[in-house]
């Protein structure tokens, strides 16, 4: 089973208990970042544990991906009617975006290619660009940058409370899901990385590099979303 699937498996699992309980999904996720599934219930349990097999996977990647991700967007890009490049996507807004999406009676996939530093400057040269915008450009979309501006000076500035951190992310979701206007026709949205979310002694920082001693886990995820209207 491939990451994409698992994850797909996972957003289901989780819709059918939660709907749309960005809290929980956030909570459940710090629990998959913590390995420790004593004291919860049988059901979050099956949910944690898919979590881990997708952290698993992407833990022992061997290579980027980003070439076929260019590739597979230039390749199906004509069939879509909007396109949007989002900085930094992390796994909490792409369920946010799923559930969204079912609400308008869109149909969602999910896509993971891998960039093995999370870094934007990855993602940038395989398009031979020098910024988001180029990258828009040469996909006829347009470029949503300030999700990555909301990672650096709000969220990774100092390690927080893990209710500070779940409220902060959970808040992301909604500006996400709320800034990306998922309106009638085919759409493509595309991320360079995602982030993680690292515990600090008794608190937590959100990141997508390598500093405090972090290994890149789900920050790797290069996302491609693709939305289509259900008849």
């Amino acid at each position: 089973m491939t990451v994409e699937e698992r994850l797909m498996k996972f957003f289901n699992s989780f819709h059918n208990i939660y709907r749309d309980n960005y809290r929980r999904r956030v909570e459940l996720l710090l629990v998959a970042y913590e390995g420790d599934v004593k004291g919860i219930s049988a059901i979050d349990r099956k949910l944690v544990n898919n979590l881990l097999e997708v952290m698993r996977e992407l833990r022992t990647a061997r290579g980027s991906t980003l070439h076929k991700m260019r590739d597979f967007i230039l390749k199906y890009r004509d069939n879509y009617d909007f396109i949007y490049v989002v900085d930094g996507l992390g796994l909490p807004e792409l369920y946010g975006l799923w559930c969204e999406a079912g609400k308008k009676r869109l149909l969602p996939v999910l896509k993971v290619f891998v960039n093995m530093e999370a870094s934007t400057r990855a993602f940038k040269e395989v398009f031979k660009c020098e910024d988001l915008a180029c990258v828009a450009r040469e996909v006829q979309g347009m470029v949503l940058k300030k999700t990555d501006v909301l990672i650096h000076d709000v969220m990774s500035e100092e390690p927080r409370s893990q209710d500070e951190i779940i409220n902060l992310i959970v808040a992301r979701v909604k500006y996400v899901t709320l800034e990306l206007p998922l309106v009638e026709g085919n759409t493509m949205i595309l991320s360079d990385h995602g982030y993680d979310i690292v515990r600090v002694n008794s608190k937590y920082i959100v990141t997508h590099t390598r500093d405090r001693g972090a290994h890149l886990i789900l920050a790797k995820i290069a996302p491609v979303v693709l939305l289509k209207r259900i008849h």
